[in-house]
């Protein structure tokens, strides 16, 4: 983001016409704060036998009447009787600069006026009816750009499923009938297929799948944190399916997280340029201590919830200028298994993340070593008509996203009874915040698999995962489940992911 509103980048092309109004989509960057502005004035003429006594008004791009047109005298402005209005100038971009596109955009200036100034949320794409100004548009009515799925919700209307998902569900359902975990296991194998193989990084795939559910909800996204050397390709391959990605780098220009407020304007910083979608901040490690300013920014949002806009360094004071977090961030720790230093960088990161999800396994090593010599022999691992297009997947997270959800009675206790057993357990491993986490966790499954109520089989995936998580970093406990395999196995004669997945946690 540059510094000044005014030089944002955007690309209004083929937005525009000469006539009449058109409709603008775009994403709110930064915004002044309201002015006021001269909505209309009355002028009168003074003689008391003239029909302009009572005079009439003229609007701002009305010419000022200067004599009467009936008895030719001046014509004076009655002071009290002007008419003020509140308004804005907006910074709106064109959604595809938030995409992998490496074209050039430039920002759009957006008057706007009375109510339709009021409530308007950095980060958030709007449609904007406008007219052409001389050095600006003009707005004439705005609303939130709702998704596909938000608008079937919205008016109660049964989203049809992409073809592809229908008979993903059907082969799942033959190859594991009665399987609560099937579909889920079935579509995070198949994360990132052109990079690895369909058996490896299985917890690290499964957490961003339902992170990517995550967004777009009323409550906060789930962040992830995850740890091995593969995150960086995986992150930035599966990011791809997020309603908006945002790369957050170390030398940004605002040098704040959360956004600046300065010289009567409001800019929004990565966080919520990110809004329901993924903000991805790459290696933590590259932040240096977690004192430092920008990291200490976003552990503090995650935390809250909440972002605040910055001046000089200060939080704004101000309902304008706090926002709630509505972006999935994510991060990696590429060694924070081999080094007491590593370990002491980690659990910081874990009272806010919750638990990390880990992509450094052995067993993903000697998965990577067998999909590399398949495919050196030309053997193909994942034949390609059993795969979801990105474009429907992404189709069916956004119907999935929109289903809202509640716990069961016997959910909620398993939960519980979970998070008081392994704190007991290992009081130094399980934060006091996971239990937040677990719960959008297990109501991120339920939305996956289309249920409006979280089951006790959606918790029991969630407590799999920590406990994989709490194994990996500080060893079994006698909580711990066992394991039959330390990876799925991958061929022609194996079981499908799905299959060896409900085994293994029916076990």
């Amino acid at each position: 983001m540059p510094l000044l509103p005014g030089i944002l980048i955007s690309n209004l092309k083929n937005q525009t016409t000469n006539l009449g109004l058109f409709v603008f989509q775009g994403v709110l960057v930064a915004h002044t704060i309201q002015k006021k502005y001269l909505q209309s004035v009355l002028y009168r003429c003074y003689s008391d036998t003239c029909l302009n006594k009572k005079g009439y008004r003229v609007s701002e791009n009305d010419p000022i009447p200067k004599t009467c047109q009936y008895c030719r005298n001046n014509m004076e402005e009655v002071h009290r009787a002007r008419n003020n209005g509140n308004q804005i100038m907006g910074i709106f971009i064109n959604p595809d600069a938030f995409s992998s596109s490496l074209k050039v955009h430039q920002g759009v200036h957006i008057k706007l006026r009375d109510k339709l100034s009021q409530y308007l949320k950095l980060g958030v794409q709007y449609d904007v009816v406008v007219s052409s100004a001389k050095e600006h548009l003009l707005a004439w009515g705005i609303e939130p750009n709702l998704t596909i799925g938000a608008r079937h919700v919205q008016q109660n209307i049964k989203p049809s499923l992409p073809y592809s998902i229908c008979k993903l569900k059907e082969q799942v359902q033959k190859s594991c009938p009665n399987s609560w975990w099937s579909l889920t296991s079935a579509l995070a194998s198949q994360l990132a297929s052109d990079l690895y193989p369909s058996n490896a990084f299985f917890h690290l795939k499964v957490g961003l799948l339902l992170s990517l559910v995550s967004q777009g909800v009323s409550k906060t996204p789930v962040p992830i944190l995850g740890i091995g050397l593969e995150c960086c390709n995986l992150f930035q391959h599966v990011s791809t399916l997020a309603a908006r990605k945002v790369a957050f780098t170390v030398s940004s220009i605002s040098g704040c997280a959360n956004g600046v407020a300065a010289n009567d304007w409001f800019e929004a910083g990565p966080l919520l340029l990110a809004s329901n979608g993924v903000c991805y901040l790459g290696d933590w490690s590259k932040f240096g201590n977690t004192r430092n300013s920008i990291p200490s920014q976003v552990l503090s949002v995650i935390e809250s919830g909440q972002i605040s806009l910055t001046a000089n360094g200060n939080a704004v004071l101000g309902a304008t200028a706090i926002y709630p977090l509505k972006a999935s961030v994510w991060t990696f720790l590429s060694s924070a298994k081999t080094t007491l230093i590593a370990k002491a960088q980690l659990r910081p990161l874990i009272e806010v993340f919750g638990m990390p999800f880990i992509g450094d396994s052995g067993a993903d090593s000697e998965a990577m070593s067998d999909h590399i010599l398949a495919q050196a022999m030309g053997i193909n691992m994942t034949p390609s008509a059993d795969l979801v297009p990105d474009i429907e997947l992404k189709q069916y997270l956004d119907i999935a996203s929109s289903i809202s959800v509640e716990f069961t009675s016997t959910a909620s206790q398993l939960l519980r009874n979970y998070f008081v057993a392994s704190r007991r357990e290992r009081p130094e491993c399980l934060p006091q915040s996971a239990v937040k986490m677990m719960t959008i966790l297990s109501e991120c499954h339920a939305r996956l698999n289309l249920r409006n109520k979280v089951i006790d089989e959606d918790v029991i995936l969630i407590t799999y995962l920590y406990e994989y998580s709490m194994v990996a970093l500080f060893g079994k406990s006698l909580m711990s489940p066992p394991s039959n395999q330390n990876t799925f196995a991958v061929g022609l004669h194996a079981p499908s992911i799905p299959q060896q997945v409900d085994h293994e946690l029916n076990d």
